[in-house]
């Protein structure tokens, strides 16, 4: 791919390349969006990056003649254009853009960002500019120092206000109480009734041991969010993106195994059922869910948040996550990644959902019922969070236990009740959680080719 950076350090320019190949990539995928950003992106030095500049140019003329805006219509015009004038073929950079997408309904967020950064980069310039002037005459100066006033303006206009009146307050609190959005469900009945849904601006913490189904138990959540119409991001670190796309075929699907998809020995019915499957999630999770694999980092994490301002985050889990440029015990770490979490979910004004593993000593009791204890960082976990789950599958413990029933335990609920673990159906091989023990032992022969010896 080109390299369209710059060579000096990008500290010294105000700039968001992400901002910009999203607002880009949203296009292409939804070319009538562009008429949403062209009054944040007045012309084509707003965007920093020479090649994006061309890109933008070339797709508000393709949309004044009412062509259609895609890869090959962006290139085809590219290549009319003056020799002097073209750079580095973009074709790879263009195909890349997809991957660049966020939300198609944030595309006015990023627009505004670029017309913030850009509005920066224009006050350095002018400041620039007066200091030169300021030794020259007064009416140099003051011609100069309007210029810089005006560009103060809008810059100050761009930044949100961090104040808040009693009246806008009172607003916000009448909409949420008549629009019912400041609660976002999880979908699942067992955790809506102890934990009355996640609150926006809060986290919730759900802890278990290795193979007691938290992950599957996220899935869940996640097929519930996306069903309500929720955007959702999320971090993957424990598992790959590929391997939790298989768990999500395997829950939308009637008939396909999860150990079968796990080894890539699906049956012939099951092949079949796939293609259906893949299709049902193309269409029903494409614009509301983002998954990433590779970023280590809490830093990267938030700025991937803020750039796309889900409903929605859920990092999958928190023992993972590296805090770079600090070398405080693992404890102050975490509480760092929690407080992090925090503020952006306050910023952006959505929910957290953090999963997290659980000390191993839990399996040296007599008891192995998780406690809040069990938690690595206990003190830290407990004053953040606003609740604090466990998934607990009593069959990893003693096989005599009922393999379709799993626990769920609310250690703290800051609104809603504590109390005894709350029985749910469990099917590993359906990556499923069920209201109800019975539900999940009905459904354990969904198709007439399974057999019992498959269960």
């Amino acid at each position: 791919m080109p390299n369209n950076l710059p060579n000096f350090d990008l500290k010294l320019q105000p700039t968001s390349k992400e901002a910009e190949e999203a607002v880009l990539a949203e296009i292409l995928s939804e070319p009538i969006l562009i008429e949403k950003v062209m009054g944040w992106i007045i012309g084509q030095e707003s965007f920093y990056y020479k090649i994006n500049q061309q890109i933008w140019t070339i797709m508000v003329q393709l949309h004044k003649d009412r062509e259609k805006i895609d890869v090959i219509t962006i290139l085809n015009r590219y290549r009319d254009l003056p020799k002097d004038e073209k750079r580095d073929d973009p074709s790879y950079y263009l195909t890349g853009l997809y991957n660049s997408a966020g939300f198609p309904s944030h595309i006015e967020s990023y627009a505004r960002i670029i017309r913030e950064r850009f509005v920066q980069r224009e006050v350095a310039k002018s400041a620039g500019r007066l200091e030169k002037r300021a030794w020259n005459s007064y009416e140099e100066m003051d011609t100069e120092l309007r210029t810089h006033r005006v560009l103060l303006d809008e810059l100050q206009q761009l930044q949100p206000s961090k104040q808040q009146s009693v009246d806008s307050v009172m607003d916000e609190t009448k909409e949420s109480l008549q629009s019912q959005n400041n609660i976002i469900p999880f979908g699942l009945p067992v955790l809506d009734k102890r934990a009355n849904g996640m609150t926006r601006k809060e986290i919730t913490v759900v802890g278990g041991r290795p193979g007691h189904g938290k992950t599957t138990l996220v899935l869940n959540c996640v097929k519930s969010l996306v069903e309500g119409g929720f955007s959702i991001m999320l971090f993957n670190r424990e598992m790959s993106n590929i391997e939790f796309m298989k768990k999500l075929i395997v829950l939308e699907s009637n008939r396909i195994d999860y150990g079968h998809i796990r080894k890539s020995q699906l049956m012939d019915y099951e092949a079949k059922e796939l293609i259906e499957v893949e299709a049902r999630i193309r269409d029903k999770y494409r614009d509301n869910f983002i998954m990433y694999e590779d970023i280590r980092d809490i830093d990267t994490a938030i700025r991937e948040v803020r750039k796309h301002s889900p409903d929605v985050v859920i990092d999958d889990y928190i023992q993972l996550i590296d805090v770079k440029g600090r070398k405080d015990a693992r404890r102050f770490e975490i509480e760092y990644i929690l407080n992090e979490y925090k503020w952006v979910a306050k910023e952006k004004n959505c929910s957290v959902l953090l999963v997290s593993q659980l000390s191993r000593d839990i399996e040296k009791r007599m008891d192995p019922t998780p406690r809040m204890s069990d938690y690595a960082e206990s003190g830290v976990i407990e004053q953040i969070c606003e609740t604090a789950l466990f998934v607990f599958y009593p069959h990893n413990f003693n096989s005599d236990e009922d393999k379709y029933e799993s626990q769920i335990i609310t250690a703290k609920s800051r609104y809603g009740e504590i109390g005894e673990p709350s029985s749910v159906g469990f099917n590993g091989k359906k990556c499923k959680f069920y209201n109800f023990v019975e539900e999940a032992k009905a459904d354990k022969f969904a198709h007439k080719e399974e057999t019992q010896d498959d269960i």
